[in-house]
């Protein structure tokens, strides 16, 4: 991703977040050592989709792909249109869906997903109340 493009899709966040203030987790994309540590916590070797919550961006995607998990392997799911559309553009492998995270088990249902390897989350789940959170970590697949 080009410096240019990176700093545009910031733009972006900083406008929606503006526009929907409860519905993002942040105000700037995250950071190059926070998104690192984050895909050093996916065992890569585990077998699986990896699915990425609030995938935002793709700073996270970008590196977890950087942590040697196969594109192909990650499922994105990101609620806005424009951070959708980006996000299916960056990563034509990847498996993206424009929807809501909290509705992760419909979304797993309907498109038949495997069991998962892991799951990361950029989502401002203190926004959440706590019973859409609870349910959130139990969508089973």
């Amino acid at each position: 991703m080009s410096a240019l493009t990176e700093f545009s899709h910031s733009l972006r966040l900083i406008a929606t977040a503006t526009r929907y203030p409860l519905k993002m987790g942040a105000i700037w994309p995250s950071s190059p050592e926070l998104t690192k540590v984050m895909a050093d916590q996916v065992d890569s070797q585990i077998k699986g989709p990896i699915i990425e919550l609030g995938s935002g961006t793709g700073r996270i995607t970008k590196a977890l792909i950087e942590h040697g998990i196969d594109e192909s392997r990650l499922i994105l799911i990101k609620n806005q249109p424009d951070f959708y559309h980006d996000l299916s553009m960056l990563y034509p492998t990847a498996q993206c869906f424009c929807d809501d995270a909290f509705a992760l088990q419909k979304i797993a249902e309907r498109n038949d997903f495997p069991k998962v390897a892991a799951m990361i989350s950029g989502l401002p789940l203190r926004m959440q109340n706590k019973t859409q959170r609870q349910n959130l970590v139990r969508t089973e697949r």
